[in-house]
């Protein structure tokens, strides 16, 4: 631990994460709830969050296979720049124009949307590759604590700013911390230690390759898949949040900002405990009790419509969701191959995205029938239902080892 806190690549990476991740959380907490204050606003919010997840859907794959065989650093370099340049146009628009059509909203919206599905699983393997096996807890529980201080920052800046100042000033931070995260970036010293397969195969063949590499031990891909639902879980929340506290709660930006700051104060909390905790106990054991926390956070605030409740709870979805994370991500880099890592986190990715697909066509649609209050519910069960799966696939695998053992 000591001699991973002497790294200063370490510190580079934190700075430079924290600069893009505060930027763009005020926009992304901002842009919404200014959707969804129009009229109609709540349904465009749903389709356009649909649009891109299914965007999402057909990418996912093809960024897999980037990660494993360019440098990881330079497409971190690239996001970084295109969220910079694309953040400048828009504040020039925004100047020209005088006035933030829907059009225009869903524009940002959607360059923040796409800058998170390149960056974080190239962040992820750059961490892998880089860093020696014996700091991926650490590492993990760090980032962890990195972005979630990252959130705090922006949902408090957000509470403070949203309907204070005008649009544009926001989009120029956000483009600021773009460039900021890009030349800090550039300190951290980096040689691929990978090479791509020599072996000739088809386009296809390589993106599929990390199921086929999965498909080799079942019980480890379905607890892979079955702990990736509490992420899926707050990317469904990340939707039914804003209509909830607007409609249900009937609160305001404040809360909705607020929401993010509870959230990353149980988050923190995981990245500060998990590492510690790991010390003294089993993996598996500390991964089912972070999917508790979670579901028991998210069961409480769909059934108790108030706002300390609701407020209460993010702490408690917080820490299960982001225990639940370091622990997987941690069990991740130490079983998964770095040259194949890109294309089998893009898996789960993908499987996430065809999930969260369906889910948002049934919300969106069952919104207007019976509201965010019962979407939050069903959301409860299905992650009850991945829950069971994880702890399955637990019993079995933990079975396969005594087997061999004896």
């Amino acid at each position: 631990m000591n001699q991973l806190f002497k790294d200063q690549r370490l510190y580079f990476i934190l700075a430079s994460n924290m600069l893009s991740s505060i930027g763009s959380g005020i926009s992304m907490i901002a842009i919404p709830w200014m959707l969804i204050s129009r009229e109609d606003g709540s349904v465009i919010y749903g389709y356009v969050t649909l649009a891109l997840t299914i965007l999402m859907f057909f990418i996912t794959p093809s960024i897999g296979l980037l990660i494993d065989r360019f440098s990881r650093k330079n497409i971190l370099h690239v996001v970084n720049f295109f969220g910079f340049i694309s953040l400048v146009f828009f504040v020039y628009l925004g100047y020209r124009l005088g006035d933030y059509p829907i059009w225009y909203l869903i524009s940002i919206y959607s360059i923040g949307s796409l800058y998170y599905t390149v960056f974080y699983p190239t962040m992820f393997a750059f961490c892998q590759e880089i860093f020696d096996k014996k700091h991926y807890k650490s590492i993990n529980g760090l980032l962890e604590i990195q972005s979630q201080a990252s959130t705090i920052m922006a949902g408090a800046l957000a509470s403070i700013l949203i309907g204070k100042i005008d649009l544009i000033w926001i989009i120029i931070m956000d483009a600021f911390s773009f460039g900021a995260a890009f030349f800090i970036l550039l300190l951290v010293p980096y040689y691929q230690t990978f090479a791509p397969s020599s072996t000739r195969h088809s386009f296809f063949y390589q993106l599929a390759e990390g199921f086929l590499y999965m498909k080799q031990v079942p019980m480890l891909f379905l607890f892979f898949m079955a702990s990736f639902l509490p992420f899926i879980g707050v990317m469904m929340t990340n939707y039914l949040y804003p209509i909830y506290i607007h409609e249900v709660l009937e609160a305001d930006a404040s809360v909705y900002g607020a929401t993010s700051m509870m959230y990353s104060v149980g988050a923190t909390l995981a990245g500060i405990i998990l590492p510690l905790l790991l010390r003294t106990m089993n993996q598996y054991a500390a991964i089912i009790l972070t999917f508790t926390s979670y579901l028991i956070g998210l069961l409480f605030l769909s059934l108790i419509p108030l706002v300390p409740i609701f407020l209460l709870m993010q702490i408690l979805t917080g820490l299960g969701n982001a225990g639940t994370r370091v622990v997987r991500n941690s069990i991740m880099m130490a079983m998964i191959p770095t040259d194949k890592m890109g294309r089998v986190n893009s898996l789960f990715q993908l499987i996430g995205l065809a999930i969260r697909v369906g889910m948002l066509l049934v919300f969106t649609n069952a919104l207007t029938l019976i509201g965010s209050a019962y979407m939050l519910v069903l959301l409860c069960f299905l992650i009850f239902t991945a829950y069971i799966a994880m702890v399955i696939s637990i019993k079995k695998m933990n079975s396969a080892v005594s087997a061999s053992v004896t």
